[in-house]
């Protein structure tokens, strides 16, 4: 992991301010990777096939058309490995949040920051149905729960929902930084508070957006 001077900088200031820090969860803290193993397992299991038997986590995609392309399956195969992953028995289902690995880099950031006294907001696209699990998930990794943002439903759109909370919190503490691995998060964030440091984690399933203005970047080795 490349140190960034804007992070040691925050977490070496004194104790006692009003201060928070503000991650997401997904491909932020949560390597998804390996839930979309568990689902592709799944998936062989209901189907009676094995495309996915011994695919490791770096062969993964976005979503689960592209990983299923990733292994030469048929386009059908894609298709119906999409339906699959996205549907509430897949890759959203709270079942399978258990399989996440937590990145140590940016757990361990987290975890200093609620040492130094700072508060850790989860700010996140899953919805409030997902709560309890994602505290699990949280607590399993001996991670801060103090306070677990989730949309209400998905009704909401993730950027504009990340960007709104963040101006209103802003409004009446002090927030050091937010940080994601996703460019559209950190535009309408930008956008609503240009001064807010944020912070792009490089993780090999990050959109493909261009790194936005004055984010700095946080790389992750050995993935």
């Amino acid at each position: 992991m490349t140190s960034l001077p804007l992070i040691e900088a925050v977490l070496a200031a004194p104790i006692g301010q009003n201060r928070a820090v503000v991650f997401d969860i997904d491909n932020t803290v949560a390597d998804t990777r390996f839930r979309t193993l568990e689902v592709a397992a799944q998936f062989d299991a209901c189907h009676g096939t094995e495309y996915f038997r011994g695919m490791t986590a770096d062969r993964v995609g976005q979503d689960g058309a592209s990983t299923a392309r990733a292994i030469g399956a048929p386009e059908s195969v894609a298709k119906e490995f999409q339906r699959f992953w996205q549907s509430d028995e897949g890759f959203w289902s709270g079942a399978y949040f258990e399989h996440d690995r937590p990145l140590e880099p940016v757990a361990s950031i987290a975890r200093r920051a609620d040492s130094a006294g700072i508060e850790v907001i989860w700010l996140t696209g899953r919805i409030e149905a997902l709560r309890d699990a994602t505290q699990r998930w949280l607590l399993a990794q001996r991670l801060p729960t103090r306070t677990l943002v989730c949309k209400p439903d998905l009704s909401f759109r993730t950027p504009r929902f990340k960007a709104d909370f963040l101006l209103e919190r802003c409004q009446t503490q002090r927030v050091e930084f937010f940080m994601t691995e996703c460019t559209r998060d950190i535009a309408a964030v930008q956008a609503a508070l240009p001064s807010l440091a944020c912070v792009l984690v490089d993780f090999p399933l990050r959109d493909e957006g261009d790194l936005p203005r004055q984010a700095a970047l946080l790389t992750l080795d050995n993935l």
